[in-house]
């Protein structure tokens, strides 16, 4: 057995010899091929040696004529070892197992939080961070970087000036800065220039509107005297 890794390849046993025929037996093993090595005579009826595993069947013939007994006491190389593994295998997968989902779970996102935005800003908001998959359950690895969701959101909702994105572990925060566009002015309607009391217009001086007196002219009170209608309309006076 000078060749290590192929008695690890093959598996070897080491055995215990115990009884008045050690040396017999030993010599029967030589006789019949069988190759034994790092042979240990403890005292006249006791001996440890090694075999390989491909000879154990032999073995086992030999020692029913044999004036003495044998002790499998270990195993050892690739045979051994893979049925160590195999058995320990489910021990192994389920611990594979709770890392992996463990991983899994450290990188889907739990929490997709707004702030700064009006509720139907919000409501809009979330309908296009789903569009590209920023929503609970979702996993991080296949989401867009926050710069490039970041662009998403500014080019498709027109009522923000700037989103801020930001990753806190397994949670999306989102900034929002809204638009403040001006109410629009309620426009006044027109307005006529009306005579407060009776009087004769001695001076006329109109910029904007329908002068619908003369100088000269005598006018009533409550008379229209400037029509704010610019135009061929007919003003009742």
């Amino acid at each position: 057995m000078k060749n290590g890794w192929t008695n690890f390849v093959i598996g070897t046993v080491r055995i215990r010899i115990v009884g008045k025929g050690i040396e017999r037996f030993l010599n029967n093993c030589v006789r019949q091929q069988i190759m034994i090595s790092n042979v240990h005579k403890v005292d006249g009826q006791l001996a440890t040696a090694t075999i390989l595993l491909k000879d154990v069947k032999k073995i086992r013939i030999l020692i029913r004529n044999a004036d003495c007994k044998i002790y499998f006491i270990r195993g050892r190389g690739f045979p051994f070892l893979t049925k160590r593994v195999i058995k320990n295998s489910g021990f192994a997968l389920g611990f594979l197992s709770f890392f992996i989902i463990l991983g899994l779970l450290s990188n889907m996102v739990w929490k997709v939080e707004i702030s700064g935005a009006e509720p139907q800003t919000e409501h809009q908001m979330t309908k296009q961070l789903a569009k590209i998959g920023v929503k609970r359950g979702e996993f991080q690895f296949l989401l867009e970087s926050p710069e490039k969701i970041q662009r998403y959101l500014t080019d498709n909702m027109n009522n923000i000036t700037w989103v801020g994105v930001e990753v806190r572990g397994t949670s999306y925060h989102f900034q929002v800065v809204e638009k403040n566009e001006p109410k629009p002015q309620q426009k006044t309607p027109y307005q006529h220039l009306i005579a407060k009391k009776k009087a004769i217009i001695t001076n006329l001086f109109v910029e904007k509107g329908q002068p619908l007196v003369k100088v000269n002219d005598f006018v009533n009170e409550g008379e229209v005297l400037v029509s704010g209608i610019i135009g061929n309309e007919k003003i009742k006076k």
